[in-house]
Order: C-alpha cells, then structure tokens, then sequence
C-alpha cells in the first residue's frame, strides 16, 4: 500500500496540473506478526515519593515470649561515703513494763547499812493477780549476821487494799527440812462457841486435791480431809481458803489419790 502512495505522490510531483489529487484510504491491513522483544532498554529515573498512606489498624497482640534465663549477678558496688550525723530524735514514750525475770540465786548476806528515816506512808495501792507458784529454788548459803540497823520512826497507817482476785495454784515445791518447834504461844481468848449452828460440808476428788465450800452467809471455823492410802501417805496441804473469814478448807496430796475434805461452817 505505502508503494502505491509513493507512486502516486511521484507521478503528482512530475504533473503540475493534478499536484492537488490523493486517493481514498484503503483498507486496514490485517495484523502483522509479533516482533521480536527488543532489548532491554535504561533503567528509567527513580520516580517521585509518593503521598503518605493512611495509618494501618493496630495488629493483634502477640503471645508472650518464653521467660528469659536469670542473668549474671551484678558485682558488689563500692562502699558509699559516710553520710552527716542526723539530729538527735526526741525522747521516745515510755515502754510497757517488761516481764519479771527468774529468780536468780541467793547472794551472800551484805552488811547491814546504816537506818534511813522513815519515810511517809504510801496509799495502799491495788493488789496485783497472784502469779503462778515458780520452782523451789535451791537454799543459798547462810550470810554474815549484819548490824541491826537504827530504829526507825513509825510511818503513818496507809489505807487498806482492795482484795486482789486469787492466783492459779502454782507447782508443789520440794518438801522442806522439819524446822524446830517453836516456843508455845500465850493462852488466847475464848472465843464464843458456835454450837447447835454449824454444819460440816464434804467434798469429794479422786485427783489428790478437793476444796470444799461453806455456803453462802456462813463461814469455815475448822476443817480436815480424809484420804486413801498411797506409797508416801503424805498430805502437802490443808488449810483454810478464801480469805479471812474462811469461806472453806481446802486439802492437797503430793499424789493423785481420793481425797474427802471437811469443812467446819458457821454464821
């Protein structure tokens, strides 16, 4: 087609006259075939940064990590400086009275210092709880007889106390050496004789010791015990108990075996 049109164009240059004649457009050819690819052409200019792109959605949190192996201890840092002596704080409150320590042994018999004045009396203060009964300690060794002392002036009477409550029984301590008999007291008064008005209340235990109790409005003026055989047959106590008056009698083994305490009550 393209040498047709030359021809054409050739004959119009050598004829003036019809310089201003073109034929139709023919028809379009059909498709050639595929050429080879050409060679790879420059690599082209690296093209502008292009606009920031909107802010992605946060991820999902990922599962934790395995726990790390324990590192190396550190080494000893160096002494720091010796810092400024503080302000000397206020006097702390006083502190609670610290419990009563045990009783140490008995110290040799000092001398007998000189007599003091006697000093005014104090009020009577509050009987305290009775403790319980500590451990028979050993006997220390007998002292030095010290001067006697000056007599001192007799203070004021101080008002009587409240009856404190009574103590837990404390633990049996050894048995004592038997003391020499003392010297027989002066003959008392006659007291007034109960009569037909006293009872006697009883009171049974098979613990080795049994208290019995006069009952209300009435008190003890006498008493015992009664108690079945045992290896020593030795009775540790009976007495009266509950202050003064006796309100009972009380009755102590020094082992456990069946005891009857008698108490002798009356208005």
């Amino acid at each position: 087609m393209s040498l047709k049109v030359r021809r054409v164009r050739k004959d119009l240059k050598a004829t003036p006259a019809r310089k201003d004649l073109r034929g139709e457009t023919g028809a379009q050819g059909s498709q050639g075939f595929q050429g080879n690819t050409g060679a790879q052409g420059n690599q082209g200019d690296t093209g502008a940064q292009g606009a920031q792109g909107f802010q992605g959605d946060t991820g999902t949190q990922g599962d934790t990590g395995p726990q790390g192996t324990q590192g190396d201890t550190g080494t000893q840092g160096t002494q720091g400086f010796q810092g400024t002596q503080g302000f000397q704080g206020n006097t702390g409150a006083q502190g609670n009275q610290g419990d009563t320590g045990a009783q140490g042994a008995q110290g040799f018999q000092g001398d007998t210092g000189a007599q003091g004045t006697q000093g005014f009396q104090g009020t009577q203060g509050d009987t305290g709880t009775q403790g319980t009964q500590g451990f028979q300690g050993n006997t220390g060794a007998q002292g030095n007889q010290g001067d006697t002392g000056a007599q001192g002036t007799q203070g004021f009477q101080g008002f009587q106390g409240t009856q404190g409550t009574t103590g837990t029984q404390g633990f049996q301590g050894t048995q004592g050496f038997q003391g020499d008999t003392g010297p027989q007291g002066t003959q008392g008064f006659q007291g007034a004789s109960p009569g037909s008005q006293s009872t006697v209340v009883t009171a049974t235990s098979g613990t080795g010791s049994a208290t019995a109790l006069c009952p209300a409005g009435s008190f003890a003026i006498g008493g015992g015990f009664q108690a079945a055989a045992s290896l020593t047959n030795e009775m540790l106590i009976s007495r009266p108990v509950g202050g003064s008056p006796a309100t009972g009698w009380q009755a102590v083994s020094d082992d456990p075996r069946t005891v009857t305490v008698y108490a002798v009550c009356a208005p």
